[in-house]
């Protein structure tokens, strides 16, 4: 989508142009941001279509569209405001309270994937905000659980999409530290090229040793600072191999690792579609 749409959209002339009077009438940080964010909702409305060709897929489109702009144009706003309530933005509440944040934004596109009809959603809407009973949705899941014609497929599908859930914050928390995942568990790479300097080594060794067989013209002195050099490089090549038989066996560990993790997902997202609710269509796309 980058690629395809935004990118070849954003770049057109009359979009330049209209960059271009955002920046002169507007200021810099609009006419940077209202051609990329008039890209971004054209792109999320090609995906609210992907989804299908009704109503309320193309309004969770241009919801999704319209909010990531949105917050974009409004962010020197909210820099003052933290500015003027001291906010401190790097400290873990304030972290917290923007997961929550998000999260309670990406629900509410929701509303227009799960229900098709326009009223109907806002209805639903406004009940969640007005008129919300928890004791009516403890009721109704345990009626889905306990009294269902298949409970153990609903309380499947909620355990599935749990665990989901978990393993998908547990990588989100750690990408935010910094930490890669994926390079963590795939991290043989280092040790491979280690393997292959080392096996280039031991070839260039082979070969000078076999020069220096042949290499009768050499005097004393040459001779025994030959065997110094191959003494030298002997003792590093037993180093690095003793430091390879460390790294094969931690290598080895770390691919027991990475398949026991590709078969586990690999068995939830199987396990998520015998399930009748949701769960397979979460872990799919998330996995």
């Amino acid at each position: 989508m980058r690629d395809y749409v935004f990118y070849p959209f954003a770049l057109l002339k009359p979009m330049q142009r209209f960059g271009k009077w955002c920046t002169k009438h507007l200021g810099k940080h609009a006419g940077r941001v209202l051609p990329a964010g008039i890209a971004n909702i054209l792109v999320f409305l090609v995906v609210g279509l992907w989804h299908g060709a009704q109503m309320h897929y193309i309004l969770w489109g241009l919801y999704n569209g319209v909010v990531i702009p949105l917050s974009d144009l409004t962010q020197p706003f909210w820099q003052k405001l933290n500015q003027v309530f001291h906010f401190k933005t790097e400290s873990s509440g304030f972290h917290i309270f923007r997961i929550i944040r998000t999260f309670i934004i990406v629900n509410i596109g929701w509303y227009f994937d799960r229900i098709t009809d326009f009223r109907s959603c806002m209805t639903c809407f406004r009940n969640t905000l007005l008129y919300f009973a928890p004791s009516r949705f403890v009721s109704s899941l345990s009626q889905e659980l306990f009294t269902g014609t298949k409970p153990v497929s609903v309380l499947g599908g909620f355990v599935t999409a749990l665990i989901g859930c978990v393993i998908v914050f547990a990588v989100s928390l750690q990408k935010e530290k910094g930490i890669d995942v994926a390079g963590t568990i795939l991290g043989h790479k280092k040790e491979t090229e280690a393997s292959g300097r080392l096996l280039r080594l031991k070839n260039g060794m082979d070969a000078s040793g076999e020069f220096l067989r042949h290499n009768n013209g050499m005097d004393a002195s040459g001779v025994l600072l030959r065997q110094k050099n191959r003494m030298n490089v002997s003792a590093k090549f037993l180093r690095q191999g003793n430091e390879m038989g460390v790294s094969g066996k931690f290598l080895r560990q770390k691919n027991i690792l990475f398949m026991s993790t590709v078969t586990i997902l690999f068995l939830l997202v199987l396990v998520s579609f015998l399930f009748t609710t949701s769960a397979g269509g979460f872990m799919y796309a998330n996995f």
